[in-house]
């Protein structure tokens, strides 16, 4: 899928660290799409001075906010999870409705 976003506003990005710092970029985006670019950018990037924990891109004449942009966060998956708690002695007791080890 090929997606442009062709919303022509001028707007300015805000960034707010994790340990509670907050700056706004000087630098004024004609386009939303630059703004957006510019964002996955920094938090691809990930610099080591500081980490981001969000990108606020706002409308420069409203001041309302257009995109929000966070890095993705790792979770344990499904697959782990079932790892941790896997206990071959258990079965699935349809009485109860939950597993137990009286199976």
């Amino acid at each position: 899928m090929k997606l442009t976003i062709d919303y022509a506003t001028s707007c300015y990005a805000t960034i707010y660290e994790t340990n509670g710092d907050s700056w706004q970029f000087g630098h004024r985006f004609t386009k939303l799409a630059d703004a957006i670019d510019w964002a996955r950018f920094h938090i691809e990037a990930r610099p080591i001075s500081f980490e981001i924990s969000v990108i606020y891109i706002c409308d420069a004449n409203t001041g309302e906010i257009l995109a929000t942009c966070e890095p993705e966060t790792e979770g344990p998956t499904a697959v782990e999870d079932w790892e941790d708690n896997y206990n071959e002695d258990e079965g699935f007791d349809p009485y109860l409705g939950c597993y137990t080890d009286d199976c």
